[in-house]
């Protein structure tokens, strides 16, 4: 049994996989954009298949310790791992993306870590399989093989069982923690090509409408999606009409 995200022979399978991955195919989500903070994004499988749509792409990966001490040896002058939030966006400036797909429900401080990643104003924060419970915040415990994590087949070696804690946010927090943004629609996207698609249960969208310009690049507007188990829908009046004028 592989306990936590920092076990050595996890982190090696994922960047081994990550290493060998081919990605195919186009990303919607990130045409005509120049930088992202992506929180937990492994080994760079997302930089993988971004830079195949745009090369010219920047990256900055926040993960835990082990990870970052692992994948720093896949570090290029567009590609760069960091554990601080803040010396991501730093190395960023401007970011015109927050990419997490199924990562913030395995952190400790779920909503504290939302407004470490709002404080960076990406003028869009994208979220993908995030656990919400519309009641109060729970915990769990959930086990995977070791060859789900990762893109592709485990090469050679013995399948294991990995087993760690996964947080259910209130979806009144989560929404909450997002300062600086507001909830302006929902709906579902079949487009997104993110590696961990294939292992979506529900896919609904929640985008969230600026309400004070980003810091970093004066944007006017910025959203923040939302990939969980219940669709929901917000608008604010002001944002409607702004978008009509």
């Amino acid at each position: 049994m592989i306990e936590g995200y920092e076990n050595e022979e996890l982190v090696e399978t994922i960047y081994r996989k990550t290493v060998a991955f081919q990605p195919e195919g186009s990303w919607p989500l990130v045409e005509n954009v120049g930088s992202v903070l992506d929180f937990g994004g492994g080994s760079g499988i997302h930089y993988k298949l971004a830079r195949h749509q745009s090369p010219d792409i920047r990256w900055a990966v926040v993960e835990t310790p082990a990870m970052v001490r692992r994948a720093s040896e896949l570090s290029t002058s567009r590609l760069m791992f960091f554990t601080d939030i803040e010396r991501a966006a730093d190395w960023l400036g401007c970011i015109d993306l927050m990419h997490s797909n199924g990562a913030i429900q395995y952190v400790g401080d779920p909503v504290g870590t939302v407004r470490a990643l709002c404080a960076a104003r990406a003028a869009k924060m994208v979220w993908y399989r995030v656990p919400i419970s519309d009641g109060s915040a729970s915990e769990e415990t959930q086990t995977s093989f070791l060859s789900n994590n990762g893109p592709g087949e485990l090469a050679g070696g013995k399948d294991k069982l990995v087993k760690y804690t996964r947080r259910w946010i209130s979806r009144d927090a989560f929404v909450a923690a997002h300062e600086g943004y507001s909830l302006s629609e929902h709906g579902s996207d079949p487009r997104e090509r993110g590696v961990a698609a294939v292992q979506l249960r529900t896919r609904g969208l929640i985008a969230l409408a600026s309400d004070q310009p980003p810091g970093r690049d004066q944007r006017t507007v910025a959203e923040l999606k939302l990939l969980e188990r219940f669709c929901l829908e917000f608008a604010r009046a002001s944002t409607v009409q702004n978008s009509d004028a």
